[in-house]
């Protein structure tokens, strides 16, 4: 038989062959059809995503999309990525890239992007964020109901660290749980690192946690 398990919050199921390599696509009623059979065990493209050959050996079974919930996420080794507004896609809980920077009077500095939306959605967030990070540190924090920072550096002028997404990545799996998770992308910058960078990082990361691409 085969092993099945659920990702979670994308509509997604997996199947394996117990001795090993994937076999192909499967559909919601549980079996492969034709036009959905891919060389996944060979890296090749799938519907609507796409598999690292390094990893392509390692990778499940990925069904398609249960009901109308779209086409199917990127796949960058293990992670799932989504292109989708992440104010409005359903979640548990929303990621906003932070760093450990404040101005004089001890409000957060938040960058452009996704970060300077949220300042714009929820009163006072850099006052809030800001406390926390004089009492707490540079840590994920909830700042709202669903709501965390995501430390991805140390200060305003530096760029964007691994050891600190890293180790933000490890708070954020404390934090939600199996909750569905939304992180935004983080790769803005004129120092910033191809996104392939960090999302090995944070290859860690369980597939509750949603890499989204704002749209």
């Amino acid at each position: 038989g085969m092993d099945k398990r659920a990702r979670c919050g994308v509509g997604y199921a997996e199947y394996r062959s117990p001795s090993g390599p994937p076999i192909g696509l499967i559909n919601n009623a549980g079996s492969p059809t034709a036009d959905q059979k891919v060389g996944v065990a060979h890296g090749q493209a799938m519907p609507g995503g796409t598999v690292s050959k390094a990893r392509a050996e390692e990778l499940p079974i990925i069904l398609a999309p249960w009901g109308s919930e779209g086409p199917p996420p990127t796949l960058d080794g293990l992670m799932i990525e989504k292109t989708c507004n992440l104010w409005l896609e359903s979640a548990q809980w929303r990621c906003v890239p932070t760093s450990g920077a404040t101005t004089p009077s001890g409000e957060a500095i938040m960058d452009a992007g996704i970060a300077l939306e949220a300042v714009q959605r929820y009163q006072s967030l850099d006052a809030d964020l800001g406390r926390l990070l004089a009492s707490r540190g540079n840590h994920v924090h909830e700042l709202r109901q669903g709501l965390a920072s995501f430390p991805i550096k140390q200060y305003q002028w530096s760029g964007i660290d691994l050891s600190t997404i890293i180790r933000s990545g490890h708070e954020l799996c404390e934090l939600v749980g199996d909750a569905i998770t939304l992180l935004p992308r983080f790769n803005q910058g004129a120092n910033a690192l191809p996104w392939e960078t960090y999302a090995e990082a944070l290859s860690f990361l369980p597939d509750n946690i949603v890499i989204v691409q704002h749209s």
